[in-house]
């Protein structure tokens, strides 16, 4: 348990690189922005693609369909696990009881995973998280954002299912299946040939790019938390929010993982998926739709601090 934990505070450390560099004033929240969009739509999407071309194959990716189903369903039982509390939040405005339900149910499906089993078991673990993280996507921008705002699913919400890490993980299955296709038929390109030489290099630049990923996803969160304030924190709402996402949605989610068809390493990194702090998502959503962004924000800072503990708690007794 304590390596684990060791492995996690690394991450956390990255992080206090981004809180030092924000309250130095040396990044300020229009450049932490920016910076958040070149993750978004360069760093990740180039990690998402080259991790899955180089790790798995298409026999192996059809093998693995569970992975974005199950996470699909445990965002599901958070989504469930949120609904069954609204009564317990009457006094709270409905903003906050929107923004609650939104916390609960989606937890850090991509960033802090990846870091993680990078971690603790390499690259090809990074494209299971990653191939899995499409289960997320599906849930925040159908069910999610229906629960955020109270508005049923338009097309225009549903366009942000074709992000650049989607797009990137649409690539990564193309050029794998066509692979796959073309190979039992010899009509692939000669290994040395120059069409081979210049895709190998740009699966280079990608891996390279990606590498950045883990170190700037750290410092963006770590300059997000910056700002908040004990006042922010120090609450009922709160305590009730981080054992809802920290601990019972989890037990929850290991119960479920632990009757599907998973072993190895795709369950281990599902396991490490399912016991998540919430999303940073949370934040720029709650913001954008008016949805009690300073509670989302609190709540993220929070479940990231707990999980510092919860987490290496977690994977000591589940990791096999």
């Amino acid at each position: 348990m304590f390596s684990i934990f060791l492995r996690i505070a690394a991450i956390f450390l990255m992080m206090t690189c981004g809180v030092w560099l924000r309250r130095r004033q040396v990044i300020d929240e229009v450049f932490n922005r920016q910076l958040s969009r070149v993750l978004v739509n360069l760093f990740y999407p180039a990690l998402v693609f080259s991790s899955i071309i180089r790790n798995l194959s298409w026999s192996e990716l059809c093998a693995n369909w569970m992975l974005p189903v199950a996470v699909f369903l445990i965002q599901t039982l958070g989504w469930l696990v949120g609904r069954g509390c609204l009564p317990l939040l009457r006094r709270q405005p409905e903003p906050t009881r929107a923004c609650f339900r939104f916390v609960v149910a989606v937890n850090n499906y991509s960033f802090l995973p990846i870091m993680i089993v990078a971690s603790l078991w390499g690259e090809r673990a990074v494209a299971l998280v990653a191939f899995a993280a499409m289960g997320a996507e599906f849930f925040v921008w159908t069910l999610g954002i229906r629960t955020l705002t109270g508005a049923k699913p338009s097309v225009d919400s549903l366009k942000h299912l074709l992000s650049p890490p989607l797009l990137a993980l649409a690539a990564a299955l193309a050029v794998t299946g066509l692979c796959a296709a073309l190979a039992p038929h010899g009509l692939l390109p000669a290994a040395d040939g120059m069409l081979v030489q210049a895709f190998r290099v740009g699966i280079d630049t990608c891996h390279l790019l990606g590498g950045a990923t883990v170190p700037v996803s750290a410092i963006v969160c770590g300059c997000r938390m910056a700002d908040i304030r004990p006042q922010h924190i120090w609450n009922r709402l709160m305590v009730g929010t981080v054992l809802l996402r920290l601990v019972v949605v989890p037990a929850l989610a290991i119960a479920l993982l632990l009757v599907l068809p998973l072993d190895g390493l795709s369950r281990n990194a599902l396991l490490v998926v399912a016991v998540q702090p919430s999303a940073m998502v949370s934040v720029s959503l709650a913001e954008l739709h008016n949805r009690d962004p300073g509670f989302a924000a609190a709540v993220v800072f929070v479940t990231h601090l707990f999980c510092l503990l919860t987490l290496p708690v977690w994977l000591h007794f589940l990791l096999v």
